[in-house]
């Protein structure tokens, strides 16, 4: 089986590539997108009560929402195509990474500013130099299991047009082609486990230099 998936991308190498870079492409642009959004929103639910009820029910109810219902969802508000298909896996992977954000920054021992405000630093310096490092762990956690969320979401992209490495499992399922169907989810999971373990790597090294 793996002779056969080898041979049928060495022989549509050129579909193959396109289809590769275009769900890293939609991958790499929506968790650039998420992250400058749910980062801060998950701190300004943590520093602002007034916000933190009505941006929480939001997440809450988008967290139980499946990407394919929020790509269907988007078909009649934006139609088919790879637009369409970034807003849904935006918003697919928002959730965990706003309430691991916003985890965080509330787990902080009180203690541990009270010191910080003792020592005569300023918010800022709080802020930048203890808090945002406390919190990094839990955000790091909530932006690995985003970006497996979103490269493993991408391929139902093709349900719309969105383009691919989807366009070969939709297709593969459809013609009852084992094959096609491996050529797209073993790079899928391949992506998918280097992306984790990449990120697992940040982690500890974030932890170890906090230790230290």
């Amino acid at each position: 089986m793996i002779y056969k998936v080898i041979q049928y991308i060495s022989t549509h190498a050129d579909r193959f590539t396109d289809a590769l870079e275009t769900h890293l492409l939609l991958s790499g642009i929506t968790m650039v997108l998420v992250i400058l959004l749910a980062v801060p929103l998950g701190i300004l639910c943590a520093k602002k009560e007034s916000f933190e009820a009505p941006i929480m029910h939001v997440v809450n109810a988008l967290k139980v929402l499946p990407v394919l219902v929020l790509i269907v969802v988007m078909l009649p508000l934006l139609g088919v195509g790879f637009l369409p298909a970034l807003v849904a896996l935006l918003l697919q992977a928002i959730p965990i990474i706003v309430i691991n954000t916003y985890s965080g920054f509330k787990n902080i021992d009180p203690g541990v500013l009270e010191s910080a405000v003792g020592m005569g630093l300023s918010k800022k310096t709080i802020f930048w130099k203890v808090e945002f490092p406390l919190a990094m762990p839990l955000i790091l956690t909530g932006i690995r299991i985003g970006a497996i969320d979103v490269i493993a979401g991408a391929m139902l992209a093709s349900y719309i047009g969105g383009g691919g490495l989807g366009d070969f499992i939709v297709n593969g399922i459809d013609h009852s082609d084992h094959v096609m169907l491996m050529v797209g989810s073993i790079p899928i999971a391949f992506i998918a486990v280097v992306v984790d373990i990449s990120l697992a790597l940040v982690q500890r090294h974030l932890s170890r230099y906090q230790r230290s």
